[in-house]
């Protein structure tokens, strides 16, 4: 699974590596409307550290959500606009509001500096999750053999 218009190098997500267990929900294609093509998924996920990195066990498993939403409108349809959004954090982070956790790819961008106290242990603001954000845009000009991207 790719996300983002690069090829090669994706920002967000890419397949060089090997999968994580997931679970998503999400379009397998564009879906047509009257406004042009649309395109969503949401997952989440479980990543676990390599046993060949260290021996410290608070950072062994990580918890992964994201988004990301496509749009192709149907006055243009050479143009793609895209948002994508994940985060991931430690699962020790996890236990104080595990609701809340499960849809913070929907939560506010900059969530400032609000303590959390994880165990005996004081967790500032964005401290116990990391987020990448990008914005993207395609021009795919098939007619000419002509593609760009920014994002």
């Amino acid at each position: 699974m790719r996300w983002g218009p690069a090829i090669y190098s994706p920002v967000i997500m890419s397949t060089h590596a090997e999968g994580i267990p997931h679970f998503r929900i999400g379009t397998k294609k564009a879906l047509p409307s009257y406004i042009g093509n649309i395109e969503a998924n949401i997952m989440w996920g479980y990543l676990e550290e390599s046993d060949y990195f260290n021996s410290i066990p608070d950072g062994d498993s990580r918890y992964f959500t994201g988004m990301t939403i496509g749009y192709q409108p149907a006055f243009f349809n050479k143009l793609s606009i895209g948002f994508n959004r994940v985060f991931h954090a430690q699962t020790r982070y996890l236990q104080s509001e595990p609701l809340r956790n499960t849809f913070i790819a929907f939560s506010q961008f900059f969530p400032g500096t609000r303590e959390r106290k994880v165990g005996d242990e004081t967790v500032i603001g964005n401290d116990a999750f990391d987020q990448i954000l990008s914005l993207t845009f395609t021009y795919d000009d098939t007619d000419n053999d002509f593609r760009a991207y920014l994002e």
